[in-house]
């Protein structure tokens, strides 16, 4: 580890007054307290995403997040908008395979609506049949969005074929067929056994204090757990494919990639080194795929690497664009080469430092402001443990150099999926 990154050891750390409770109904409150500026962010996180819907249901979980936004009982359909934004503020949800989160942003003068709104669906929810029909023609559209959009098509067809028969390859939105065989009562049923206090976190951060946000949460503090409290099943196993497997579609004017390799979850200790080895392999202008695919032999437009932070199996993602008139074979055999390379060339010191570096940089970006140190307690509190957020930069931190080279060393034995969009009506080699 270099000097400059154990100088800047002091400073990766979440800012603030972090204090946890547990209400007797078993919902779970975390509060940061950080006075910097007079604003107050809340996430409500709920323990259920597309892979805990049953047979035939897929697209559940994010339609009753659509709905959760139509009325209650109190506030009634259009209210959780209009009061937001009367109030100066931001409101949103977001729906993954293993969460449902629904956030809040306003001044830290009115921030107690928040709590308000979330206690008022959460206890009274009206799922009105003819609400219900217009959200699933909206879903339906967006689902639409995603299959002309050539990215998102092949990240699903992808996803399909590297998580065959495990619920990480079903779709969020659903398919077409399950969203029309869905009825008012599928949500129902969903809302029952996994919307409960004892099921959630919530997530306060800003200009609060501890205090504040315990009276605050009286509204949700009323709400009856509901019951003995349910296990989330485990997560279901995975096996990644033994060998490559080619995905080919024919979308758009240009030809794209996106490659998938298995990769551990968010949690797993191996994390914070495969991090550093998706840097070091296309993290930036200097990473090895960029200095060889877009600078020296000019196969691609852009190219870019990611590492997934999910509550199961995870994969290592490298996407990018061909430039016109380049044989999108050529680039897939040279970008095997630049993978494969690792092995025979190891990652350098100065590679290495530099992973580390942007991934601390990241790291500090990212949790800069309260709504997204929010959502980074929320994701731990509920799927990853308390204190996910310092451990993994103390991870990233911390881990050896040599475990970046041999990791490095052994993607080229991982089964992958290799996904390509080419251009329609082209004579491109499949």
């Amino acid at each position: 580890m270099s000097l400059a990154i154990a100088e800047q050891q002091d400073r990766l750390s979440l800012p603030g007054r972090l204090e946890r409770r547990v209400l007797d109904n078993g919902l779970r409150v975390c509060v940061l307290e950080n006075r910097v500026a007079p604003l107050v962010s809340a996430a409500l996180w709920y323990r259920v995403g597309a892979r805990d819907e049953r047979a035939g249901q897929h697209g559940a979980a994010h339609f009753l997040e659509h709905m959760m936004f139509r009325g209650a009982e109190r506030y009634g359909p259009g209210e959780i908008d209009r009061l937001t934004s009367e109030l100066g503020g931001s409101c949103n949800a977001f729906t993954s395979h293993d969460a449902t989160v629904y956030t809040f942003r306003f001044a830290s003068d009115r921030w107690r609506i928040a709590v308000e709104l979330e206690a008022d669906r959460l206890s009274s929810l009206t799922i009105d049949p003819a609400a219900f029909d217009r959200e699933r023609r909206v879903i339906l559209e967006e689902l639409s969005m995603y299959e002309d959009e050539p990215w998102d098509a092949l990240d699903q067809e992808v996803s399909a074929r590297m998580f065959e028969g495990h619920p990480y390859g079903r779709p969020v939105l659903g398919t077409r067929e399950s969203l029309e065989q869905m009825t008012p009562e599928t949500l129902r049923d969903l809302m029952r056994e996994h919307y409960r206090p004892d099921n959630a976190v919530l997530v306060l951060a800003g200009d609060l204090s501890i205090d504040q946000a315990v009276e605050a949460c009286a509204p949700l503090a009323a709400i009856p757990a509901g019951g003995p409290a349910r296990a989330r099943p485990p997560m279901p196993s995975h096996q990644p494919p033994g060998a490559r497997v080619g995905v080919v579609r024919r979308h758009g004017e240009v030809a794209r990639l996106l490659l998938d390799l298995p990769a551990p979850a968010a949690s797993d200790p191996s994390h914070a080194v495969h991090r550093l080895v998706t840097l070091v392999l296309g993290g930036g202008r200097s990473s090895r795929l960029h200095r060889r695919l877009v600078e020296e032999q000019r196969l691609c437009s852009w190219v870019s690497c990611d590492l997934s932070e999910s509550a199961g199996p995870g994969v290592l993602t490298i996407a990018l664009e061909v430039l016109p008139g380049v044989d999108p074979q050529a680039v897939e055999e040279e970008l095997w080469r630049i993978v494969e390379g690792l092995a025979s060339e190891p990652p350098s010191d100065q590679e290495i430092h530099g992973g580390r570096r942007m991934a601390i940089a990241d790291w500090m970006f990212g949790h800069e402001h309260g709504h997204r140190q929010a959502l980074a307690l929320g994701a731990g509190e509920t799927l990853f443990g308390s204190g996910w957020a310092q451990r993994s930069i103390e991870a990233l931190v911390s881990t050896p150099d040599e475990l970046v080279r041999e990791l490095a060393a052994q993607l080229r034995e991982r089964g992958a999926v290799v996904g390509w969009s080419l251009p329609q009506g082209r004579g491109n080699a499949e």
